[in-house]
């Protein structure tokens, strides 16, 4: 759902840096309140936080292959501090 949802509003809008920093921050909360889980939690907890991960995983890597493809390949070089 993530990456579908993302996929379709960075095609509409062309707007993919928010997008960027809104999954991001969704994998964040929802690893934060994985975190707060025990073994009291209500059953229906762990459903939302691991969507809010899934969600900001799925929407990532949408978002990751947007961007390389965006820009040329010079600008994304994954070698270009190893030879600092």
């Amino acid at each position: 759902m993530g990456s579908l949802g993302v996929g379709l509003i960075m095609n509409k809008t062309g707007k993919y840096r928010i997008l960027g920093l809104i999954v991001t921050t969704s994998i964040c909360l929802g690893a934060g309140l994985i975190s707060t889980m025990n073994l009291n939690t209500p059953d229906w907890q762990p459903v939302i936080y691991l969507f809010l991960v899934g969600f900001g995983y799925g929407g990532t890597l949408t978002v990751t292959l947007r961007t390389y493809n965006f820009y040329p390949w010079f600008f994304l070089d994954p070698n270009l501090f190893q030879h600092i």
